[in-house]
């Protein structure tokens, strides 16, 4: 249930946190420690940071609920999915949390609660998302669970009130809508649905649609977009393998992976031969045709950021791989910066290692350059 977890929730963090609280106080010093922890991702320090909010014993349940409520994502985050699901628990129960963000709470526990196969009282959860908070982003969690619970026909109706309620969810729509056709049997319905899911979020390329549509009979074409090949002034940058001297920067190992050079002096134009299809295989084949993507980042400090974070929190798995970011734009015409690792020759061994990824809380999806 984790990628559809995080497609349902991606539109809905970061609430306003620590409200009410003296923007000068030595309390608020805390709670912005602690926030700020959370969303760098040094979810160790953030656990560390709501913890001592939580036993400090003089908040108000606003703050405590709040607190109790990141400090369940991060304990999720890290693995932990007990520790999270009594702090989602106790943030509930306080009854600190807006309308808004009290119904995310109980999607975050019902989906961690059907990951623990706990499906009666995950389907309770979602119910009572949708009587807190009836918004499509409720709706399309409730159809997700009743999909995985043997309730597609419910999850139809569902969809059916999400898409009333904000119909600019349309991708999300149709890629939940394909998983309750398939459970039905409609599985020509069911293709329809995956492929708009696709094509209506092509920047995403988001691997769970891909891999339903192909499950349905779908048949990806293989192409190369030249939006995926690193541009110039954007450098790789490796994690040391084990054993291997390691390069010296100033500023530690990472200051190659994100520094941007001065583009070199323009050569006199000349036009190229037109490439033709095959030599553009050939060569992309030659220097691996896949890479795992690991954030997407609307500036580019932020992924230099979130290269760095990435890198320290999963040293192991990443020793003696390339991390580099593409510059490219998004479905909105917005630019975006994107932090990949690769390339790679084929699927497979991209794929193993983002699962592995994912185990340590890394989202990733392998894609084609």
């Amino acid at each position: 249930m984790r990628p559809i977890a995080a497609i349902a929730l991606s539109t809905c963090l970061i609430f306003m946190m620590m409200a009410g609280v003296p923007a000068k106080s030595k309390p608020a010093s805390k709670i912005l420690a602690a926030q700020s922890a959370f969303k760098a991702g040094d979810y160790k320090k953030a656990i560390s940071g709501f913890s001592s909010i939580i036993s400090a014993g003089k908040y108000g349940k606003a703050t405590l609920a709040q607190a109790f409520y990141y400090r369940g994502i991060a304990f999720q985050r890290s693995g932990k999915p007990i520790e999270a699901l009594a702090d989602y628990t106790n943030a509930l129960w306080l009854e600190g949390l807006p309308k808004p963000a009290s119904a995310q709470c109980l999607i975050r526990r019902g989906y961690l609660r059907l990951e623990l196969n706990q499906t009666d009282s995950a389907v309770e959860d979602m119910n009572s998302a949708v009587r807190t908070h009836a918004d499509a982003e409720s709706y399309i969690a409730r159809a997700g669970v009743m999909v995985k619970t043997g309730r597609a026909k419910l999850a139809l109706q569902d969809l059916d009130s999400a898409e009333k309620l904000n119909p600019n969810r349309k991708w999300m729509l149709h890629l939940v809508k394909a998983e309750a056709l398939e459970a039905l049997g409609r599985r020509d319905e069911a293709r329809v649905h995956a492929k708009q899911a696709m094509d209506l979020n092509p920047d995403r390329n988001y691997k769970l649609s891909r891999q339903l549509y192909v499950r349905l009979g779908g048949k990806i074409p293989q192409q190369v977009a030249s939006s995926r090949i690193p541009p110039a002034g954007l450098v790789t940058g490796s994690i040391p393998r084990k054993g291997k001297a390691a390069k010296t920067h100033t500023g530690g190992d990472w200051v190659k992976a994100t520094t941007v050079h001065r583009a070199a002096p323009a050569k006199a134009f000349r036009k190229p031969a037109p490439a033709t299809k095959a030599s553009r295989k050939t060569t992309i084949s030659a220097k691996g045709a896949y890479v795992v993507q690991l954030s997407a980042s609307s500036s580019l400090d932020a992924a230099k950021r979130a290269i760095h974070r990435i890198a320290n929190r999963n040293k192991p798995l990443l020793a003696g791989h390339d991390l580099f970011v593409v510059k490219g734009m998004s479905r909105t015409q917005q630019e975006i910066y994107r932090v990949r690792l690769g390339p790679f020759a084929n699927r497979s061994q991209p794929a193993d290692l983002c699962a592995r990824l994912k185990s340590t809380g890394q989202d990733c999806f392998v894609t084609r350059r």
